[in-house]
């Protein structure tokens, strides 16, 4: 069975090209995720369970829904309220949780396997930016929208704690509920605010405010992140010693570069006390920050061109290795060696093919480049079985097959 955390990161990658497309590899061209009585997909969890594999879909139509990967056909659907939007959806364990809105945040508990409500609470918002994240050890469900953050308990929807806070001079026009990795202590959560400040230079300046949350009592802790910053992503690592870091791109002055801005979130600062930050210089204007593991991040720009970073034990950035050709990249293995497949789309070609390379994820050394093709790449437990064309051209990698575990990333219909 493939684990979550291997699909998770999967669409976390498809994401950053706004729509994505991922199918079973004996799937292709069977059936359409935009069923008529579904619509287009905007939230995607793949839910195993035996041998029966469903994918658990919420759509621009409001609709949430369970649909039988094998067929595409509709195990349960629910139509939300009508004119409502569907903003967030996300799974813990057997509930499915989803937040609507019209006038008011309609956060509702759905029993995974039936469809059946579990539970609704009302909560009135006049916010334009949400996220939803839940832990089901904690039993904690948090909602952030606009300034304010809720707290609810998983299995009964009871709001256990809820906080505004004012640290933008204008309503946030992004919110990230972003968790660090499980340590000997406690899980916490970072609540990112950002709203973006026009400014008489043209380039635009971001404004960030960040709040940590500490599930084990709940509390929240300011933290101040200096001056403003022109911000691509924020991405939290996990270094060797356990703290955590927020790192975020900004451009220079002269537009021609930028900077990798690296802040540590965890220590003995207290509210409101500016923090101590690393700044390290990078060539390109970063267009994406993307996280391949737990304390190595890739930046690319919108050229292709693409360099991967290390977060060393002292919390600082130091440049690993350089990449030609990467506009996004996946972390694989294969006959237990770590791999980065990176893929690279011509602007003259948009949205038609993607030129595929592989890189030694540890030393940088190129590995194979492949001509520009339609590519689906078959992944189980986290591990390449195959790489080939579309058309099934050619087999480049394979391992034992298994057609009812291996997992297919079709990169030709990514940002259609």
């Amino acid at each position: 069975m493939i684990r979550s955390m291997h699909i998770n990161n999967v669409l976390y990658m498809l994401a950053f090209l706004n729509v994505g497309l991922a199918l079973f590899e004996d799937q292709i061209g069977l059936f359409d995720w935009n069923q008529k009585y579904i619509g287009k997909a905007r939230f995607i969890d793949q839910r195993l369970t035996g041998s029966h594999k469903t994918y658990l879909l919420g759509s621009e139509k409001n609709v949430i829904a369970s649909v039988a990967s094998r067929d595409g056909s509709i195990v349960w659907r629910q139509v939300l309220e009508d004119g409502g939007k569907l903003v967030a959806m996300t799974r813990c364990d057997n509930v499915l949780l989803s937040v609507s809105v019209k006038g008011s945040a309609f956060i509702r508990a759905w029993d995974h396997r039936s469809g059946y409500i579990i539970w609704e609470t009302l909560l009135p918002t006049s916010a334009s930016s949400f996220d939803l994240w839940c832990d089901s050890f904690s039993e904690v469900v948090l909602f952030a929208h606009g300034s304010e953050v809720a707290a609810l308990d998983l299995r009964a929807g009871k709001i256990t704690s809820m906080k505004e806070k004012h640290s933008l001079s204008a309503a946030p026009q992004e919110v990230k509920l972003i968790a660090s990795e499980s340590n000997d202590t406690h899980l916490s959560v970072i609540f990112l605010r950002s709203t973006t400040l026009s400014t008489q230079t043209g380039i635009a300046r971001t404004e960030l405010a960040a709040t940590m949350i500490s599930l084990e009592k709940l509390e929240q802790k300011d933290v101040v992140l200096g001056e403003t910053k022109t911000c691509s992503l924020l991405t939290p690592l996990a270094g060797q010693s356990r703290g955590l870091f927020l790192t975020c791109a900004s451009v220079d002055s002269a537009g021609t570069g930028g900077f990798l801005n690296t802040v540590s979130l965890t220590g003995s600062q207290s509210v409101n006390e500016h923090i101590k930050s690393e700044t390290v210089r990078i060539p390109q204007l970063a267009t994406r920050i993307q996280r391949i593991d737990s304390s190595r991040l890739l930046v690319t720009s919108s050229t292709g061109s693409g360099a991967v970073y290390e977060l060393n034990a002292s919390g600082q950035l130091v440049q690993k290795y350089l990449l030609k050709n990467a506009m996004f990249a996946y972390l694989a293995s294969w006959n237990g060696r770590d791999f980065l497949f990176t893929a690279f789309q011509e602007i003259e070609q948009p949205f038609n093919n993607f030129a595929l390379s592989v890189y030694d994820a540890q030393s940088g050394e190129p590995i194979a480049e492949f001509p520009t093709r339609q590519w689906t790449i078959a992944i189980h437990h986290g591990a390449v079985e195959s790489v080939s064309s579309l058309a099934h051209i050619a087999v480049l990698l394979a391992c034992s097959y298994c057609p009812h575990c291996s997992y297919s990333i079709m990169l030709n219909d990514i940002g259609r």
